[in-house]
């Protein structure tokens, strides 16, 4: 038989437990909610519109094709683009300050294997023909750039000290600024449970000490990217590579 005493016990654990809860999920809202707000003061207005900067990136004889569809603007990191090309493929462009004026040869450097955001950080998400995250708040620069891909297909396309483009059949990618680091970017194929593989080109452009990233995709199912297009694109030498 349980006792007045005993029921009294059983109370108060109930009761401890019910505090306990409460106070983690209070404290749990208020950081969360803390933690949006914050990030939405990270923000500018967003525009159609490319800057001269990232306009400069490609070559003359790709304007006509290109429209902007967004930029994420920032009072904390540089713009975010996104450019729709001939109403087919999509094109992320990122920005990345570097603090070696050394060559892509010796300061980019790729693994094969299953990547991931990293625990315990926030991440800002944009959904495109793919997730892509990025670290939230005030960009960092780099010396090193470590970029880890899991997928098929992975190839390299062209290689020098200011051009590197890699084309791959993707499940997801990051990008950190040292070896095993915090992951300062995350791109997935699918932000569902499931992964899928989609085919991506990505290409590192290097003019003095800022690193261009750009991110290739197809908006219609079934497309495949010709290896040279993003290559052509930005050199505007219609270069087939093979």
């Amino acid at each position: 038989m349980i006792t007045r005493k005993t029921k009294r016990k059983l109370s108060i654990g109930v009761l401890l437990i019910v505090i306990i809860i409460i106070g983690y999920s209070s404290y749990w809202f208020i950081s969360s909610f803390g933690l949006a707000v914050n990030l939405l003061q990270e923000d500018d207005p967003s525009t159609k519109q490319i800057s001269e900067e990232y306009k400069s990136l490609f070559a003359t004889s790709a304007y006509t094709k290109l429209r902007v569809e967004h930029t994420y603007n920032s009072k904390v990191r540089s713009p975010i683009t996104l450019i729709d090309y001939d109403s087919i493929y999509s094109i992320l462009i990122y920005k990345i300050s570097m603090n070696s004026k050394a060559g892509l040869s010796k300061i980019l450097f790729l693994e094969y294997k299953d990547a991931d955001q990293s625990p315990n950080i926030a991440y800002r998400g944009i959904p495109y023909s793919f997730m892509f995250k990025y670290k939230a708040g005030k960009e960092s620069s780099a010396t090193q750039l470590f970029l880890t891909i899991n997928g098929d297909s992975i190839r390299s396309l062209f290689h020098s000290d200011t051009l590197v483009n890699y084309a791959a059949t993707f499940e997801d990618l990051s990008i950190s600024y040292t070896k095993d680091g915090i992951k300062e970017i995350y791109a997935v194929s699918d932000d569902a449970f499931i992964k899928t593989k989609i085919p991506i080109n990505v290409l590192f452009l290097k003019r003095g000490m800022t690193i261009y990233l750009f991110f290739l995709s197809v908006k219609v199912h079934g497309k495949s990217i010709p290896d040279s297009l993003l290559y052509n694109l930005i050199t505007g030498i219609e270069k087939q590579i093979r």
